[in-house]
């Protein structure tokens, strides 16, 4: 399994954002399984971030 780092912010019109700080790499190869694994982490990922109560470094496995 491999590890998303998003940290956890706010724009600067103190809307919820997201940075994914170890997205893959431009030209990554993925199979099937492992693209629905990292499009569940980032789902994930924004439901977090839509929580006005959760700030800074979050990991989501996928």
């Amino acid at each position: 399994m491999k590890q998303l780092n998003v940290r956890l912010t706010q724009d600067r019109n103190k809307k919820p954002l997201a940075v994914v700080e170890n997205f893959p790499g431009l030209d990554a190869e993925m199979t099937p399984a492992q693209l629905r694994s990292l499009a569940k982490a980032l789902m994930n990922a924004a439901d977090v971030c839509e929580e006005s109560n959760v700030k800074g470094l979050n990991t989501f496995t996928w």
